[in-house]
């Protein structure tokens, strides 16, 4: 019988999130978060004027990983659907591995 050898799933990383300060430039935060020792950033994407490239540099330059936060909006559950699969699918394009989220729904 092969064992197989155990890998780690989980990671645990402790990020800080950009929600109290979106009115901020990238760069500002991306500095903020790597003086302050946090391990990764949490930004819902599709709100920053930054380009994609842009956001992934300042990560890559700085060390953090991106974590994306991803949500949903509507009225009905059909409704939340569509939104989270849209924004799960923007998200998407920043990862070439594996996708770091925290996601998000509530029903009004």
């Amino acid at each position: 019988m092969r064992r197989h050898k155990l890998t780690r799933i989980i990671q645990t990383l402790f990020a800080k999130a950009c929600w109290e300060v979106y009115d901020k430039p990238l760069n500002w935060f991306i500095q903020q978060t790597t003086s302050a020792g946090w391990n990764a950033t949490e930004i819902y994407l599709k709100a920053r004027p930054e380009s994609r490239e842009e956001i992934l540099r300042l990560h890559r330059e700085s060390g953090l990983k991106l974590i994306a936060q991803i949500s949903s909006t509507g009225t009905t559950p059909a409704e939340h659907l569509t939104t989270l699969q849209t924004n799960y699918h923007h998200a998407l394009a920043y990862y070439s591995g594996k996708l770091i989220s925290r996601t998000h729904a509530a029903l009004a």
